[in-house]
């Protein structure tokens, strides 16, 4: 990413893709590439950063495309048929047809998003989509040569709603990462209607949520990707970019690119709240007693994570 500069105006994309030649091509399009600042095709198990293999449009330069592809995705047939309908979308109109609602105009600009983060494995997935995605900040040649510099921006602005009881190792790891990725972390220990309305008064510019909501989330099965708050609430636009990731993939992900996570996840939590309302997960006990656990990475079935939550 640190050949590219992103400019503001620059939309994106995410959807699904049968691999990286169909990738460049839409995203070299003539029609179509002067949208994207990077292409995220999201549909699997591993991560890889690549740039397109083929040449693009001679009006504009190869652009960083993130790549997240797995074998046993059940949106993308791997194995073409005979007549060609498993095989790879053929051209930008079959993408344009079938997948085309993933493409979005600029609708906010920076100081208007926020990031819900509340030190979770799949809020922290997706603030490390978010740096991904974001413009590297170039020094002057004389700069960067007098000493090293630090490409990530300034701050991202988030919100932690915490419960009335949350663990400790949970706050550490909200504090760590806060540092560590340079959030303007604005905390609210109160129900969350309220902290929102509280986040409105702090934080009157923010009108969009980065959410790290999944489909398996309570009340989240008919979620859209852009999802605004309901009428009775504080107006804010919800944006869930990872609405379609299962458990395997957030885990994949993390553990791919060696992402530190919280340390109650190794001891067999699988879904985070409060102390009074969360367990280790029983479906990881390892002894008949529930005395010891695996860690949550290892955990198979979607509908099994939330087993150690009481809501």
């Amino acid at each position: 990413m640190s050949d590219y500069c992103v400019k503001e105006s620059r939309v994106y994309a995410t959807g699904h893709s049968n691999g990286g030649g169909f990738v460049g091509t839409l995203a070299c399009s003539p029609d179509h590439g002067g949208q994207f600042a990077a292409f995220a095709p999201i549909s699997g198990a591993f991560y890889t950063d690549v740039k397109g293999n083929q040449d693009c449009h001679p009006a504009r330069s190869p652009l960083p495309m993130f790549e997240v592809h797995g074998t046993g995705d059940k949106t993308i047939p791997y194995a073409p048929t005979k007549d060609g309908s498993g095989g790879p979308l053929p051209s930008v109109a079959d993408w344009e047809k079938d997948l085309g609602n993933g493409v979005h105009d600029v609708r906010y600009n920076p100081d208007e998003l926020s990031l819900s983060y509340n030190g979770g494995k799949d809020c922290l997935v997706l603030l490390i989509l978010i740096l991904a995605c974001l413009p590297a900040t170039r020094a002057p040649a004389a700069a960067a040569a007098a000493a090293a510099v630090d490409p990530r921006p300034a701050t991202i602005q988030a919100i932690y709603i915490a419960p009335p009881d949350p663990f400790p190792e949970v706050e550490d790891f909200v504090a760590s990462t806060t540092a560590e990725y340079r959030l303007d972390l604005a905390r609210y220990a109160l129900p969350m209607r309220q902290a929102l309305e509280a986040y409105r008064a702090d934080k009157p510019s923010v009108r969009a949520i980065f959410m790290g909501t999944r489909r398996t989330d309570p009340h989240s099965e008919s979620l859209a990707g852009f999802a605004p708050t309901d009428a009775s609430w504080p107006q804010y636009m919800r944006v869930n970019p990872i609405l379609d990731w299962r458990y395997a993939d957030i885990w994949a992900f993390i553990l791919r690119l060696d992402i530190p996570f919280c340390s109650l996840y190794q001891q067999g939590y699988s879904s985070l709240g409060g102390v009074g309302n969360t367990r280790p997960n029983p479906a990881l006990a390892v002894d008949a007693e529930g005395t010891r656990f695996k860690p949550a990475y290892e955990l198979l079935r979607d509908d099994e994570e939330r087993l150690g939550r009481d809501v």
